[in-house]
């Protein structure tokens, strides 16, 4: 349930999560989503709760969207709150989707402007597909009713399963995955492919970092390796997602081979639990400068 305006969570401490120790006014989250992808909130909101925490430094990673930061005023006082630039890519590696977040790129770069445009068209031809499909078995859905349940975020197939669930052919959103729009599912169709050698090509050219995103145990040792090979810049090692053990993991390979370590709470604000992440996971300021320092220059 979504708190009040005025209301902000109880968080509890849980500081011991971070590789660094980060004092209350030294925190940064690295991984936070609006409603212009898949999370609830305003940028304006998000400004507001990650002051009311006490965060030093946000990054806004919208799934393949900027649209956050058109919206943002970056002349505003923010009470010393940093915003990073930053956008969550997702592409295709060894046949496999894998997210990969991307910082300090240009925010006016036309480049990325062209190809965030096509990936919101290839979305919406996806879903098209997906609905024709569904029409197929006796399923009635319309693009409309997606388009108004996305409103100003790229459409996703959590998006297609809310128009289910509204129309009552569902019960959970989890059920229209397994029944069918999930891999293997009836009315499954394929994401648009965006290959990893693409993604980090991009990157580079709009002047951004790229960072491996929880890579949890959703990757397979040797893909990340690989990744490396090809000019994978860091990796998330800080998330809710990982559990002590693989945060150690992803640091020691990080350490190993001199990539960056980032982090953040991976806050959408619509998930059990999630405000008790929100504050909690999150790298520190200096470590933040330090990426500055040997990357930005």
């Amino acid at each position: 349930m979504r708190p009040g305006k005025n209301e902000m969570p109880n968080l509890p401490d849980v500081e011991n999560l971070s590789f660094e120790y980060a004092t209350d006014f030294d925190k940064v989250d690295m991984h936070i989503h609006t409603f212009y992808s898949d999370g609830i909130y305003s940028p304006d909101e998000i400004i507001r709760l990650a002051e009311s925490v006490g965060l030093r430094a946000i990054s806004i990673t919208d799934h393949d969207s900027i649209d956050a930061y058109k919206e943002l005023n970056f002349n505003r006082n923010f009470n010393n709150l940093e915003i990073i630039p930053g956008l969550e890519f997702s592409c295709h590696f060894n046949n496999k989707e894998y997210h990969i977040l991307s910082y300090f790129f240009d925010l006016n770069s036309k480049i990325l402007e062209e190809k965030l445009s096509q990936i919101r068209i290839d979305r919406e031809i996806r879903a098209e597909k997906i609905i024709a499909k569904l029409s197929k078995i006796g399923i009635e859905i319309t693009m409309e009713q997606v388009k108004n349940i996305a409103n100003k975020a790229p459409i996703t197939r959590p998006h297609i399963a809310m128009a289910l669930l509204e129309k009552g052919y569902i019960s959970n959103i989890k059920e229209a995955f397994i029944k069918y729009i999930g891999e293997w599912s009836r009315a499954y169709q394929q994401k648009a492919k965006f290959p990893f050698e693409e993604c980090l090509e991009l990157i580079k050219s709009i002047g951004g970092i790229s960072i491996l995103a929880h890579p949890a145990n959703s990757i397979e040792e040797t893909d990340i390796y690989k990744m490396i090979e090809l000019g994978l810049d860091g990796i998330e090692v800080i998330n809710p997602m990982h559990k002590p053990e693989m945060v150690s993991y992803y640091k020691k390979i990080t350490e190993q081979y001199w990539l960056v370590a980032t982090g953040g709470s991976d806050f959408h604000g619509n998930k059990e639990n999630e405000f008790y992440n929100f504050g909690n996971y999150y790298i520190s300021y200096s470590q933040l400068q330090s990426i500055k320092s040997n990357l930005i220059t």
